[in-house]
């Protein structure tokens, strides 16, 4: 999502449709989607899918059929009735090795267990298991903000490792980071929003090790990320 310039999610279903293209939304946190962002495209709008802007939307499977015409360029169209692209997204291959194969691992003993799950235990789990990729991916950030400064993206990106600058340096400059830096130079430099920065700072990089022990308490044979 954060350097995919156009997404589709299709399902036949629209309880489905909805729930996915939501959860899809927020797996970026703490980032947030900053484009146009329609959960359910009605047939008569299947033009917005030739926008040049950045978007994620949702379309039933029954419009599909309307999409064979249309002018649209580099769209990345996800089917998660399926849990296949019509087209992959280029960027997978820019994500760490180490983080692919763990945030894999986790997903599938998630599905593979999703029975044992009560309730929303089920999208909590997979919404931890995003969170803790995140939460890895940035921690350290808040070392590189000061009162009064812009966040030093360049020397913060220079404490990763090779693979993790490959990634950042990738998506490090979109608007979803740019928002989220602003908001973040905002917030310290605040004289009212100072104390919830320090709040933020202390917890941020304290968040990997809180959640860990989440999906123990959902399942205690649950691997980490």
């Amino acid at each position: 999502m954060l350097m995919a310039r156009r997404i589709v999610i299709v399902s036949s279903t629209l309880a489905v449709l909805s729930s996915c293209i939501l959860a899809i939304k927020h797996m970026v946190y703490p980032l947030d989607w900053q484009h146009i962002f329609i959960p359910i495209l009605p047939e008569k709008l299947i033009d917005y899918l030739c926008a040049p802007m950045p978007f994620l939307i949702g379309i039933l499977s029954s419009s599909m059929r309307l999409m064979a015409d249309l002018p649209m360029e580099e769209v990345v169209i996800l089917n998660v009735d399926t849990g296949s692209f019509h087209q992959k997204p280029v960027w997978e291959s820019q994500i760490p090795e180490s983080y692919s194969t763990a945030l894999k691992k986790s997903l599938k003993f998630i599905n593979q267990h999703k029975d044992q799950y009560e309730g929303r235990q089920l999208s909590l789990s997979v919404a931890h298991t995003f969170l803790r990729f995140w939460v890895k991916l940035w921690s350290g950030y808040t070392l590189f903000l000061k009162k009064n400064d812009r966040f030093k993206f360049d020397e913060f990106v220079l404490t990763k490792t090779p693979e993790e600058q490959k990634l950042l340096q990738a998506i490090g400059r979109s608007r979803l980071c740019h928002v989220f830096y602003k908001e973040q130079e905002t917030l310290i430099s605040s004289e009212e929003g100072l104390s919830n920065y320090i709040l933020v700072t202390a917890n941020f990089d304290e968040l990997g090790n809180m959640i860990k022990s989440i999906p123990q308490q959902l399942h205690p044979s649950h691997s980490q990320l």
